[in-house]
């Protein structure tokens, strides 16, 4: 049960991190994009 719990709260901030990356990403892109 508690290997199950903690696999559970891993999974969902890595996803939640991948988000925040491609925003950032993406983001980081623009400004590149508009300094250019």
């Amino acid at each position: 049960m508690i290997q199950n719990l903690d696999q559970t709260k891993a999974e969902i901030p890595e996803k939640e991190l991948n988000k925040l990356l491609i925003k950032f990403l993406k983001s980081k892109f623009i400004v590149q994009a508009f300094l250019q």
